[in-house]
């Protein structure tokens, strides 16, 4: 019922009226998807190890299983860090104890295995894959050291890889003269579509 804006009443000499709202109309339809976002990183994981050699020769610390299809466009990037720590090294360069990291078991950085170095009891070995194709890519390898005194860098192309479609076994070794001396304390990994 329609009310008269001055008397509130029916009183039809009044020209402004207020009319009681109505119930609410359903929804609309859902609008077109909007674009897609820009690509980015995916961080597949990230978690404190905190496992320690317990031989004197080369051992793996942890597996990571890359599921096949991950890296399946051409400029696809996978990360790889591994943050390292040993006892302290009174005397060096202490060339027995080493760090990799390999790929179905295979080292595609042919043994580049830097040793510890005196003081050092702390390193972060990063090694970035670029994918090229299925079965070949440019790789980064990088260790840092704790102290701030340096870091070894290099960079590879055409290096080769078990296919890429298929899953790929990541596994993070030491090895050290002494058991129980290099501990993975953390390990995270991630990859980065091509943009």
């Amino acid at each position: 019922m329609a009310y008269c804006n001055t008397c509130k009443s029916n009183d039809c000499s009044c020209n402004t009226y207020t009319l009681p709202g109505g119930a609410p109309g359903p929804q609309g339809p859902q609008g077109p998807p909007g674009p897609p976002g820009p690509a980015g990183a995916t961080i597949l994981f990230n978690r404190v190890i905190d496992i320690s050699t317990s031989t004197t020769s080369w051992e793996t610390l942890y597996t990571y299983t890359l599921t096949g299809g991950t890296l399946d466009e051409e400029g696809d990037v996978l990360i790889i860090t591994a943050f390292y720590k040993t006892n302290d090294n009174t005397v060096g360069p202490v060339y027995d104890k080493k760090i990799r990291i390999r790929f179905n078991g295979v080292d595609p950085f042919n043994g580049l295995e830097p040793p510890f170095f005196v003081g050092q009891n702390k390193f972060i070995l990063t090694i970035k894959i670029n994918r090229v194709t299925n079965t070949t890519f440019t790789g980064e390898y990088r260790l840092i050291f704790d102290n701030g005194i340096g870091s070894i860098e290099t960079y590879f192309t055409g290096l080769s890889i078990t296919n890429l479609d298929n899953d790929l076994n990541i596994t993070i070794e030491a090895n050290s003269f002494v058991a129980g001396d290099i501990t993975l304390d953390h390990l995270k990994i991630e990859k980065r579509e091509k943009v």
